[in-house]
């Protein structure tokens, strides 16, 4: 079903353009609020776009922004830079024309109205035809459109340029307001050949095809160099033996560049002088020649530093967290450490949750859906926030931040619940940012350690609710995983010294662990798992999966309660869940130990330590356990059967007095703790 005009949203746009990309190829968008006609260089720089999800809801939600796709489809150039420049072009998806009326094309597939009486159309071109991947010969058809006032992109880039998307506005000042653009006419059935798109905006495109020769190439590259072109050719075009590739191409990228072309361009005008210039023989200097051609990439990227200041790409500072200087920069000898140093580090573990959740970290809290993560985020946070201690454990306090990306302004009510159940006031240290943002692009990380920066001091914990939200990478690639991890971790936890944490799902077939590329576990310092016992509809239970430097505690409870928070306008309710640990077993504990014989006791202690509760057969083992070392500190023989027999009298009396219980799959547990239980004392 083709989706109509009216109801056209930019992600739908761009999944008829793009069509089923194929594998390592995307597309490309940018969004902003300047004028463009005053915009920085630097907002142009955009992203790519593959229509995850996450990328989809972002270009969707910028509606009041600027909103442009790249015309091309687009891959990662051949040194893995990821980046919108000729030399990462696959093939043109559409031909553009710009400031055209609709009767003056012979068909089209859309028009836009980007401002008032001024129209863009696209003609959707069949990704089949070989003609859309040729870049020498689409280059011709640029300038064609060029020299016929059809296209108003100057940047020396019109083969990847940028073209309006459907749903934005136009936010160069006007007087009546800012403009939103308009898709005028959408006819997207039929696609294009690049001959018949030619022809109907009046270009030949066999008299262009005969043109793309590379003497044709040479000659024009040549007479847009300038009067000392010539002095560089000459190292290139003596006898092969004699020739200086080297310097003369290392001379000839620095001199474009300094002229305004972008890299792609010149890599491409570079490559075209190499290969006028290929020598038939020797082997070792054809050897010679493709070695130095191979450099071109390289060469154009040193010459980057020359080009003019609204060429440049926009500088990004890296943030260590290491100490400052007296002129504000990090002291980056602080980075290597002596033995001595690092003896005094390792030995002060500091703690964000005692002996649980290290200070100044980077860990993850995964589970599947339903299993409450995002209340026990919050929950940890807002324990965080107050001072509190949660799970019976020590926390630090200090300022939190949560990215709510997936629940947006819907947080309040859960925030107003946990507090109303405690009744504690509003926390005035706890900060919530519900615009989508995309962390695996350093602009967006940058732009929110800036908001960061701007608190009165610096977090003590930072949420991320959820990785999937904030990451447009693909999750099994361990290259694309550790980078958004590795800038978090850089420009957040690094320059903040605070605890971050990203909330994940759990794999599709293995719930013990996150889903995606396996360089999760190495990226970060704990994982901890939440899990819904079957059968209960409001526990879910708490297992640190890693952890490198406290205890890999397990089966923690948490008990999800519904709090009713008042009425809407209509007089229905509402209401929100919170949630809280779930220590029943502390409460018997603290109440009943005295009253239980020695055997008892340990087992009940056990059974606590676990978090209340243990698979039968563990118990057994830790009990037989606990007796062996007692034995062998009393210099007495330890009999297994002896062993047994106390550990049926102890669990037969903990049983009889409610105090232990097991179930049909062997586990067992103390009151309010079996799972399914959705009862019991709970406490902060």
């Amino acid at each position: 079903m083709v989706i109509g005009a009216t109801t056209m949203t930019n992600s739908d746009f761009l999944a008829e353009l793009l069509g089923d990309l194929t594998s390592g190829t995307h597309g490309w968008v940018c969004t902003f609020r300047a004028d463009p006609s005053k915009a920085p260089p630097d907002v142009w720089s955009g992203r790519p776009y593959r229509g995850l999800p996450a990328q989809a809801g972002l270009i969707d939600k910028a509606d009041r922004d600027n909103t442009y796709f790249c015309t091309g489809v687009l891959r990662a150039t051949d040194d893995g830079e990821i980046v919108r420049r000729k030399e990462a072009f696959v093939r043109l998806a559409v031909l553009l024309l710009d400031d055209v009326q609709m009767d003056d094309v012979k068909g089209y597939s859309y028009a836009i109205q980007t401002s008032p009486g001024k129209f863009q159309v696209g003609i959707l071109l069949d990704p089949a035809d070989p003609d859309t991947a040729n870049q020498a010969l689409i280059d011709r058809v640029m300038s064609a459109l060029a020299a016929r006032g059809r296209s108003n992109d100057a940047s020396g880039n019109a083969l990847v340029r940028y073209g309006r998307l459907p749903v934005g506005c136009n936010t160069k000042p006007r007087a009546a307001g800012t403009w939103q653009v308009q898709l005028e006419s959408w006819q997207p059935k039929v696609r294009w050949s690049l001959a018949d798109a030619c022809d109907a905006v009046g270009i030949d495109l066999d008299a262009l095809r005969a043109t793309v020769t590379r003497t044709a190439e040479r000659s024009s590259t040549h007479a847009g160099m300038g009067t000392h072109a010539g002095e560089f050719l000459q190292g290139l075009t003596g006898a092969p033996s004699e020739r200086a590739y080297h310097d003369s191409l290392t001379r000839m990228a620095a001199s474009l560049v300094a002229g305004g072309m972008f890299a792609g361009a010149a890599v491409e005008h570079l490559y075209s002088l190499m290969d006028a210039v290929r020598p038939t023989g020797p082997e070792e200097e054809v050897r010679r020649w493709e070695a130095r051609r191979a450099e071109i990439p390289r060469a154009v990227r040193s010459a980057e530093k020359f080009a003019p200041d609204e060429r440049k790409p926009p500088a990004i500072t890296v943030n260590l967290g290491l100490p400052k200087k007296d002129d504000g920069q990090e002291d980056t000898s602080a980075l290597l450490m002596s033995l001595e140093q690092l003896q005094a580090k390792a030995g002060n573990v500091r703690w964000q949750v005692k002996h649980m959740i290290p200070d100044n970290s980077m860990g993850m809290l995964f589970g599947a859906s339903g299993t409450y993560k995002s209340f026990i985020a919050l929950d940890h946070s807002l324990h965080v926030a107050h001072g509190l201690q949660w799970m019976g454990k020590r926390t630090k306090q200090g300022r939190v931040v949560y990215l709510a990306a997936e629940g947006g302004a819907g947080i309040y009510r859960r925030v107003q619940a946990w507090h109303q159940q405690r009744q504690l006031p509003l926390a005035t240290n706890f900060h919530v940012c519900i615009t989508p943002m995309v962390l695996s692009h350093q602009e967006h990380v940058e732009v929110l350690a800036g908001a960061i920066a701007s608190l009165p001091e610096a977090p003590a914990l930072v949420y991320v609710d959820t990785l999937s939200q904030t990451f447009d990478g693909e999750e099994n690639s361990a290259n694309d995983i550790s980078n958004y991890l590795r800038t978090i971790n850089s420009a957040i936890r690094a320059r903040f010294g605070c605890t971050v944490v990203v909330i994940h799902h759990s794999g599709h077939a293995a719930s013990e662990r996150p889903r995606g590329s396996s360089a999760i576990t190495a990226n970060v310092d704990f994982l901890i798992g939440t899990y819904k016992p079957e059968g209960s509809s409001l526990i879910a239970r708490l297992d640190v999966a890693k952890q490198k430097d406290g205890d890999r505690l397990a089966n923690l409870s948490f008990r999800l309660s519904r709090v009713v928070l008042g009425h809407d306008e209509d007089g229905e309710e509402v209401s929100s869940l919170a949630c809280q640990y779930n220590n029943n077993a502390a409460a018997i504990m603290a109440t009943g130990m005295a009253r239980l014989a020695g055997h008892e006791q340990v087992l009940m202690r056990l059974v606590t330590e676990a978090g209340g509760q243990m698979a039968d057969k563990d118990l057994r083992f830790a009990f037989y356990n606990h007796l062996g070392q007692e034995a062998i500190r009393g210099g007495k023989v330890y009999v297994q059967d002896t062993a047994k027999k106390a550990y049926a009298r102890a669990y037969g009396t903990l049983n009889e007095k409610g105090l232990l219980s097991m179930n049909t799959a062997g586990t067992v547990s103390v009151p309010g703790q079996e799972p399914g239980h959705e009862t019991g004392h709970a406490g902060t």
